[in-house]
């Protein structure tokens, strides 16, 4: 079995050259001359002068692409991709036009919610002004009241017409309490109180004008109840001269329940300070009347003329309308005064209330 004769090497400088020689051929025009290895720089041999490299330029350009390895990279030109995916912006109308309305009200919120505040406040304000407006207007219809509740001369019907200016009275200055009792409106989270809070020292200022058309109401009421409550205490029963038993029985009766109900009125009276020295004259007045009445009694039975002791009791109840003309003097003049200082308060107080 013959063996596989292995190549021999190549010696050096033996590359084929000779026998292209006995061919004719030119072997520098087919065996290339080896090349140095890459990292040696081997500076490229510029060729003769031609008639097509006219500049300097070309020349350098030409010698380098004979004398440079071909850059495979050199004529590369990426490939235009096509466009697949493409930005396309959707714009939700629905999402901006809920911005647009939030913005809307919070810009709103800004503008009106501080309107908040002052509209709360003006219209306690108004409530204030109406009532004070009010009860100003009212204190000229007390001073008639007055004037006729303390008049001597004034009848039981013209006390009785009082009750009605009296209940108007009452109840502005009833309205002017509650609106001032009333707690201040209080301003929304986070938003400034300072027109509320400017209504404070007028809320102060009011309480105490409303308590004092309270007083002056009831000091006129309690004077027209005590008059009125008066002239049936005094008002004495006929006293006829003369009488049969009959008639006599029945006086007594009548004489009796005179001074219990006298009594009785009396006794339920709370009157102003000022009538209290009058008062104790009609206690005794009905005290007196309580003896009077036996010895007048008596006199009927005998036969005796009661005529001395009708005038004595007649001018015992007659002299308890003289002696509370000074009384009625007093409380007018004070009253009054009362009256005036309330409607100069009330004058003012309309001033300080912002409109």
């Amino acid at each position: 079995m013959s063996r596989k004769r292995q190549p021999e090497a190549e010696a050096e400088g033996n590359n084929g050259a000779w026998f292209l020689d006995m061919l004719g051929i030119d072997a520098r025009h087919v065996i290339p001359t080896p090349r140095r290895p890459r990292d040696e720089f081997e500076v490229p041999v510029l060729p003769p002068s031609s008639s097509d490299a006219e500049t300097t330029t070309e020349l350098v350009a030409q010698a380098w692409r004979q004398g440079t390895e071909p850059d495979p990279l050199a004529d590369w030109v990426p490939h235009e991709l096509a466009r697949q995916v493409t930005s396309k912006r959707n714009f939700r109308w629905t999402v901006i036009f809920a911005m647009a309305i939030a913005a809307a009200v919070v810009i709103g919120a800004v503008l009106w919610l501080p309107s908040i505040v002052r509209h709360r406040a003006n219209v306690r304000a108004d409530q204030y002004r109406t009532a004070v407006f009010d009860l100003r207007n009212d204190l000229p219809s007390a001073q008639g009241a007055l004037a006729t509740a303390t008049d001597p001369e004034a009848t039981q019907e013209e006390l009785s017409e009082l009750v009605g200016p009296l209940t108007d009275l009452a109840s502005l200055a009833d309205r002017l309490g509650n609106v001032v009792d009333a707690p201040l409106p209080e301003a929304p989270p986070l938003l400034p109180s300072g027109p509320i809070d400017e209504l404070v020292p007028i809320q102060d200022r009011l309480g105490p004008l409303a308590g004092q058309a309270t007083s002056i109401q009831q000091r006129i009421t309690d004077l027209v109840d005590y008059r009125i409550s008066l002239a049936g205490v005094i008002a004495l029963p006929d006293l006829p001269v003369e009488a049969d038993a009959a008639q006599i029985n029945e006086l007594r009766v009548t004489l009796a329940a005179f001074h219990a109900n006298g009594l009785g009125t009396v006794n339920d009276m709370t009157p102003d300070e000022v009538l209290t020295e009058h008062l104790g004259d009609v206690r005794a007045a009905l005290d007196h009347f309580s003896e009077w009445q036996t010895d007048y009694l008596e006199a009927l039975r005998q036969g005796d003329d009661p005529t001395a002791l009708i005038d004595d009791i007649t001018t015992t109840f007659e002299d308890l309308d003289h002696t509370i003309v000074p009384a009625l003097a007093a409380i007018r003049s004070e009253t009054d005064t009362n009256i005036l200082e309330l409607a100069q308060a009330l004058d003012n107080a309309l001033v300080v209330i912002p409109d």
